[in-house]
Formats: C-alpha cells, sequence, structure tokens
C-alpha cells in the first residue's frame, strides 16, 4: 500500500512472500485487523507518513502481534510478555523496550519522533533494519544484539543517542549514523559486518571503547566531520579505521592490528591521530 489512505485491510493471509506480507509507504487513516503474514522474507513493513494508521495486536507476523502505538501521551512499558513480532512507535514519549525478539520484518523495533526512549537487552535478528531511530533525539540503546539485518541499528536525523554494550554481527551495517549529531557509541562489538561502524553525513559523535573485528570496514566515517575516536580496537578487517570525504576527526590511542590498512584516509583534510 503505497500513498493508499483510509482504507480497511482485513482478515488477509499473507504467506511465503518473496519480499514483503503486507507492507505501508506513505499510507495514513488505514485500519488492520485480523491479518496474518509469515515466512514471507519481510512479514510487516511500514515507513514514511504513517499518522494516523490503527494497527491492532490482531494483526500477527510468525504468530506474534504487530503493536503499533501513534500519539500515545502516555507512558509505555513493552517487553518480552507482550510476545511482540514487532513494534511500531510514531510520535509517543515514555517509553521502554526490553527483552523482545523481533525477526524478519522491515523493522525489528522502530522509532518515529519518539525521543528519550530506552531500548534493552532486545534481539533483532533478519530485519531490513533492526533497531530504527528516526527523527528520534535523546535515547538509549543498551545491551542489544542485531545480526543478519541489512542494518543491526539505524540511526537517522537523531541526535544525542547512547549506543553502549551492544552486539552486532552478520550485518550489512553494524550500527549505521546517517545526518546526526551528538550520539555516544561505546563499548559496543561489531563482527563479521560489512561495516562494523558507519557514519555518513554526522559531525560530533563519539566512538569510545568499541571493537571491530573481522569485519570489511571496521570504523567507517564518510562526510563525517568533527567527530572524536577514542580507545578503540580493530582487528582483522580489510579497512581498520577509513575516513573519506571526513575532516577534522580526532583519533586517539586506537588500535588497528591484522587489518589489510590498519588506518585509511582518502580525501580527507585537518584530521588528527595520535597514541
Amino acid at each position: 500500500f503505497e500513498n493508499a489512505c483510509e482504507n480497511n485491510i482485513e482478515n488477509n493471509t499473507a504467506d511465503s512472500n518473496m519480499v514483503y506480507g503486507l507492507y505501508l509507504a506513505s499510507s495514513w487513516g488505514n485500519a488492520l485487523k485480523n491479518n496474518t503474514m509469515s515466512d514471507n522474507c519481510y512479514n510487516f513493513g511500514a515507513e514514511g507518513l504513517l499518522e494516523p494508521n490503527s494497527i491492532e495486536t490482531n494483526n500477527l507476523v510468525n504468530g506474534k502481534p504487530i503493536y503499533f502505538y501513534v500519539n500515545e501521551p502516555g507512558e509505555i512499558v513493552l517487553d518480552s510478555n507482550s510476545n511482540a513480532g514487532t513494534a511500531y512507535f510514531i510520535s509517543c514519549q515514555n517509553v521502554t523496550v526490553r527483552d523482545l525478539a523481533p525477526e524478519n520484518n522491515v523493522c525489528g523495533i522502530y522509532l518515529y519522533n519518539t525521543s528519550g526512549a530506552k531500548l534493552e537487552n532486545n534481539t533483532v535478528s533478519n530485519n531490513l533494519f533492526g533497531i530504527s531511530l528516526v527523527d528520534s533525539d535523546g535515547c538509549v540503546l543498551e545491551k542489544n544484539s542485531a545480526s543478519g539485518n541489512d542494518a543491526g541499528i539505524y540511526v537517522l536525523s537523531s541526535d544525542n543517542t547512547r549506543i553502549a554494550g551492544n552486539t552486532l554481527s552478520e550485518n550489512g551495517h553494524g550500527i549505521c549514523i546517517a545526518d546526526s549529531r551528538g550520539n555516544n557509541l561505546t563499548s559496543n562489538i561489531a563482527s563479521e559486518n560489512y561495516n562494523g561502524f558507519y557514519a555518513a553525513a554526522s559531525e560530533n559523535n563519539t566512538f569510545i571503547e568499541n571493537l571491530a573485528h573481522y569485519n570489511f570496514e571496521g570504523i567507517y566515517l564518510e562526510s563525517s566531520d568533527n567527530n572524536q575516536l577514542i580507545n578503540n580496537a580493530v582487528l582483522g578487517n580489510s579497512y581498520g579505521i577509513d575516513l573519506t570525504f571526513s575532516k577534522n576527526n580526532s583519533l586517539e590511542a586506537n588500535s588497528a592490528n591484522l587489518n589489510y590498512y590498519g588506518t585509511s584516509m582518502w580525501a580527507s583534510d585537518n584530521n588528527t591521530a595520535y597514541n
């Protein structure tokens, strides 16, 4: 459903399709009830303008309910008792998400315009985006595990987020931050991803004590300025730390061992690497 509004979508079954089971793109005012999606590449997905939509928990992905919150003013705590198959938060407040295991969706956990949320101890696998933050500032992502996603953790136009103690393996991007500022990435472990840590058009972020091993790119900054990389370890990657079209970054006390290139800078100016 693309640019499709004010529809009633009820009692449908979508199984074993090559891409989507049910997908909304910039579609609002729809009501979804009693639809089931299973064994699709991505069972359920939604992006773009999504409010208001009414998606009830009797919509199921691989037998688990979809939780879709829009403009909820009160506190929301979603944990393993919900058995959530995927969770969306659109313009919400006071959100805590813990101990979920969403898989095989466009987004495992999706936040839009939902600031100050706390996501912890979730396991997201085989989604397009494991955890996705869009226009959501001041969130905390701790001790989550992401594997087999196109992006394990994806942060777009979201500032001042703390991303700490997460484990990322066999994703396209372990952690991807784009057009985002003031984020803190600390003590995360990225292994066997294409990019362990990737920043695009992002400024004033800090990468502290992260471990990137056996990725293609360990830590990759592209068109990203004024970031700090401190005491990170990059091991066994093709590129350990790689800067492209990036300037005024500070690299301090990082270790790069057994990579093809330890530290690489291309078309990048006024950066500092020491100790």
